[in-house]
């Protein structure tokens, strides 16, 4: 009897397989990284998209200052080159006031506290304050000035309209001021 070496090589068919199996498993997992790759681009590039249209909302700061002679003010400083129009102050009580536009590097000043002529009505405006604006692509945004906070911008979702009864523009309109900002526009 003749012997014949015995090893434990598998068979070819059995090399075969295992190469093709492997081959898929690669190819299964380069096509992933590559999907994986196409998804996280996308989000990079939406991410850019969101920062880039944020940018000249960004530069439209609200803020609140007392001075003896005025009392408190609510300012709604545009940092940026480029004019925001449809600019609303809204007031927690519902009362509001409204500018056309804020050109750039200006900034609105509205009183806080309001006596009107007529009888002495005292009007408390206070927190938290919503600035609604319109940025110079047409994108409408609304910044929330809350007491001891830092403004928090969104995009506008527009809520109920403002109630006209509740527009303060006529009674206002002597103490509100748009002008340069004084420290300059950075």
């Amino acid at each position: 009897m003749s012997s014949v070496p015995q090893t434990n090589d598998p068979p070819p068919e059995r090399k075969k397989n295992v190469w093709e199996i492997l081959a898929v498993v690669v190819a299964a997992a380069a096509l992933g990284g590559s999907i994986y790759s196409i998804i996280e681009t996308h989000n990079l590039e939406e991410a850019n998209k969101a920062a880039a249209e944020r940018s000249q909302a960004q530069k439209v700061d609200v803020y609140a200052l007392e001075n003896n002679q005025e009392g408190l003010r609510v300012f709604v400083a545009n940092r940026s080159d480029s004019a925001i129009s449809s600019v609303k102050v809204e007031f927690n009580e519902g009362f509001w006031v409204s500018s056309a536009s804020i050109p750039g590097c200006n900034e609105l000043k509205v009183p806080v506290k309001v006596v009107a002529a007529n009888g002495g009505l005292v009007i408390q405006l206070g927190h938290p304050v919503r600035v609604h604006f319109t940025d110079v692509e047409g994108r409408r945004w609304v910044t929330l000035l809350e007491a001891d906070r830092i403004p928090d911008l969104k995009r506008d979702a527009e809520k109920a309209p403002l109630k006209s009864d509740l527009n303060l523009d006529k009674l206002l309109k002597p103490y509100i001021t748009v002008g340069l900002i004084p420290n300059g526009c950075g």
